[in-house]
Formats: structure tokens, C-alpha cells, sequence
């Protein structure tokens, strides 16, 4: 049971849009109706998980495009639940009270859990009813994925022949840079003082003092708030000078001062990564895995596109 998707989706029926709000409706799935308030609260869900601000949206006409495909979702899972009903697939009371169940952990108390749902203008009873349809909803679409997952070992093979990258990472190099930086324009005097700057840090970090500290206190490079670590690059990734230098060290090894347009740096190299090929043989579960994410996604959204030419569903929310 996918339950941090449960989360998030029983979480989107509880807004602090108010209770008056309830009662607006957004649209009709074959006459069963979906609130204003489960399109907001499940917008303000949406906008949390990808770390966004309502105020970070200056634009009205996204903010608009986002909610009504926020609706468009609260629809499909609609026409998934009453889907589940018709075949048997509907959720059991227990499957439901544990779903509750965990849903109410996230409150203070039972008492904290009943008034959230008065103000957002539901009874109990029609909040696990909801919940029971979402809860169906996922096991149908669940039923749906898992008839197309399955997966031949021809497939398998053509996705591994056909996607070789994905199975092979050349060697790699993982360093940590210091930058000084010296400014476009500068003057003699300028560039002379910050290369002694310079070579005082890389004197410091010859000496045995700690290079992550160094960079953290005292780089101008933007690494500076990881401790001057770089993403690990292999050969023809990077800027030549500094993919040389960094591939001629052994793991410890700091360089000399280089000079780059920035300003001046020091590299210490952190590891060799030695190449690393991928069979078939152990690539295969993976492969399997994926493509059978693959085929069960495209199988329910064909579910949902049949399901929703057989049903009767009112847009009410305003263009």
C-alpha cells in the first residue's frame, strides 16, 4: 500500500479554506459531487510538495491552469473509485480504518481530529465515505497496473541493448576546489594580493589543516557551502585544465595554485571512481521494475481516458 501517496491524498481533503467554502462545488463525476474545498486543500497539498508559495506565483492564468489540473486528478480518481465499486474492488471497513487510523496520528488528539473535520463542514461518517472511495480508487487503478505489468525477457533485453549509458559510468573523479576570486578589471595590485591570499590557504591546507574547512571559511567558489565538493566528473565533463590536474593527483593529493579566469584555485582530490559496467544479468530486476512502472501507468491513464468517455462529467470550477 503506496501510504505517503495516501497521505498526501487524505491530507488535500482537509484545506484551511473554512467551512462555507464546502459546499461550493467544482465539478460532477456521473452526479457524485467534488468540493471547491478538496481542489484547494489538494492545490495547497500540491504546492507544499514541490516546496512553491501561493506568492511565488505571480501569474493568475498558472495558478488557474494548476487548479484545474489539480480538479482534472480529483475527477480520475473519482471515476477509479466508483470503478472499483462496480467490479468488487471497493475498500474494506478494515482497510479503511487503518487508513483513518493513520490519518488521525497526524493530530493532536481525536478531539483536534473531529474539529478539523467540522470546520471543513464534514461528519465523520462522510469523511470516512470519502476516504473510502480515494482508498478504492488506488486499489482498482492497483488491479488495473498489475494485469499490463508483465514483462518478457525480450523486453527486458531490447531496453538494456537500446539504452547502454544507463549501464555504464566511465571513470570519475571526486575533488574539492578553494577559489579566490579576483574581480573582471582588476588591478595589478589587486591580483597580487589575492594570490597571496591564495597561497596562503593552500599553505594551510599542505599543512595538514582540514580542506572542507578551509573551503567553507574562505572560498569564493560556489561549492563553498559543501565544502568546496564538486559533483564527481569524468573525462571531457569539465573545464580541461581542471579535469587534467584533477586526473594527474592521487586521492589526498592537493595541486599547485592554478590560475583560472575567476581568480586563483587549489584542487584536492578525494577518489578515484573506477568505471563501472552493468550486466544484463544484474541489471535485469531493476529493468523488470521499471518497465513494469511503465506498462501500469500507461494502462490506467488508458483506464481513465475509457472511464471517462462512458461517464458524465461537469466542469463547474470557472475557466
Amino acid at each position: 500500500m503506496p501510504w505517503r501517496l495516501l497521505w498526501i491524498m487524505l491530507a488535500g481533503l482537509l484545506s484551511p479554506a473554512g467551512a462555507a467554502q464546502a459546499q461550493v462545488l467544482a465539478a460532477r463525476v456521473n452526479g457524485q459531487p467534488i468540493t471547491l474545498q478538496q481542489v484547494e486543500g489538494s492545490f495547497n497539498e500540491m504546492l507544499t510538495e514541490r516546496g512553491l508559495h501561493l506568492l511565488q506565483i505571480r501569474n493568475p492564468d498558472r495558478v488557474k491552469a494548476m487548479k484545474h489540473s489539480v480538479l482534472d486528478e480529483l475527477v480520475n480518481q473519482e471515476l477509479l473509485g466508483q470503478a472499483a465499486k462496480k467490479t468488487k474492488l471497493a475498500a474494506s471497513d478494515e482497510e479503511v480504518d487503518e487508513a483513518l487510523e493513520r490519518f488521525r496520528a497526524g493530530f493532536r488528539d481525536q478531539q483536534h481530529y473531529r474539529l478539523a473535520l467540522e470546520k471543513e463542514g464534514y461528519t465523520e461518517q462522510d469523511y470516512r465515505e470519502l476516504v473510502r472511495r480515494r482508498l478504492s480508487g488506488m486499489k482498482y487503478a492497483n488491479s488495473v497496473a498489475a494485469k499490463a505489468s508483465e514483462v518478457s525477457a525480450e523486453e527486458i533485453h531490447k531496453f538494456y541493448d537500446e539504452n547502454p549509458g544507463k549501464f555504464y559510468r566511465p571513470e570519475q573523479v571526486r575533488v574539492r576546489v578553494i577559489l579566490v576570486a579576483v574581480p573582471a578589471g582588476a588591478t595589478p595590485e589587486q591580483r597580487a594580493e589575492a594570490r597571496a591570499r591564495m597561497d596562503g590557504i593552500a599553505a594551510a591546507a599542505r599543512s595538514g589543516e582540514d580542506f572542507a574547512v578551509l573551503a567553507r571559511t574562505h572560498s569564493d567558489h560556489p561549492t563553498k557551502q559543501w565544502d568546496g565538493e564538486l559533483d564527481p566528473f569524468a573525462r571531457g565533463e569539465t573545464d580541461k585544465a581542471l579535469e587534467e590536474t584533477a586526473f594527474a593527483l592521487k586521492p589526498g593529493e592537493i595541486s599547485g595554485v592554478m590560475e583560472v579566469p575567476a581568480g586563483y584555485q587549489i584542487v584536492k582530490l578525494e577518489a578515484h571512481l573506477p568505471e563501472v559496467r552493468v550486466s544484463e544479468d544484474q541489471a535485469r530486476d531493476k529493468i523488470r521494475e521499471f518497465l513494469q512502472a511503465q506498462k501500469g501507468k500507461e494502462a490506467v491513464d488508458r483506464e481513465v481516458e475509457r472511464l471517462r468517455k462512458q461517464a458524465t462529467v461537469e466542469i463547474l470550477l470557472p475557466q
